[in-house]
């Protein structure tokens, strides 16, 4: 008798350690709508989502947590699928999957970050959006200060780019592929002064410019 009362405390705690265990495994379960959604999202059961934009959410981040490209191929919407491919593409940092992207924005977005992380000014070229492109070439010439990316911009963003490498380089020749002579001189200035070389003064063209340059050094 003694032993079968122990045999029926042992099953009744075994039975209450299932009853937990299946709880903390899905505590979603008891939730409804919205809130159920929110809560398999949060745990990456993505399967288990009736909403299809929030079990793409959750695909995406599924697949960034594994760092998987095959992951992307379970997401239906198109955008939410370009967002999948374009993620796994900067965490591997793996330009060709940018290739099989068919939403625009979102292949854009994969040559810009990759172009940008690795400074390659050759990966901006593919891209379509022509904002997106110059915002390429720039952030590139200003990571590199390679002046001649500056010629992919269009005026005034050209100038202001080559204005920002002259200063940075201190380079009085990059002053030379502005456009206008004031705007050379303007150039040549400020680098005499951050050069602190008041002979860079005499390349100075225009007679005010040059004489407010030398002024400066006395």
């Amino acid at each position: 008798m003694k032993w079968l009362i122990i045999l029926m405390i042992l099953s009744l705690l075994i039975l209450t350690a299932c009853n937990t265990n299946s709880s903390e495994v899905d505590t979603c379960a008891s939730l409804s709508n919205a809130a159920k959604d929110n809560c398999y999202l949060e745990k990456t059961e993505c399967s288990k989502i009736e909403n299809q934009k929030v079990r793409d959410t959750c695909v995406v981040e599924l697949a960034k947590i594994k760092k998987d490209l095959n992951v992307c191929n379970l997401i239906v919407s198109s955008g939410a699928k370009g967002n999948c491919q374009e993620q796994i593409a900067e965490i591997n940092n793996n330009k060709t999957i940018c290739a099989n992207i068919n939403d625009s924005y979102w292949k854009d977005s994969c040559y810009l970050n990759y172009a940008i992380k690795n400074n390659i000014e050759g990966s901006c070229m593919s891209i379509n959006n022509i904002d997106d492109k110059g915002q390429c070439f720039k952030t590139i010439a200003f990571a590199t200060n390679k002046s001649i990316l500056c010629d992919h911009l269009q005026s005034p963003g050209r100038e202001a780019c080559l204005m920002t490498i002259a200063k940075a380089t201190k380079d009085i020749q990059v002053c030379y592929k502005l456009k206008t002579t004031l705007e050379q001189d303007a150039c040549k200035y400020k680098v005499a002064k951050l050069k602190e070389e008041i002979k860079l003064c005499n390349e100075i063209k225009i007679d005010t410019i040059r004489t407010e340059c030398k002024e400066n050094f006395k």
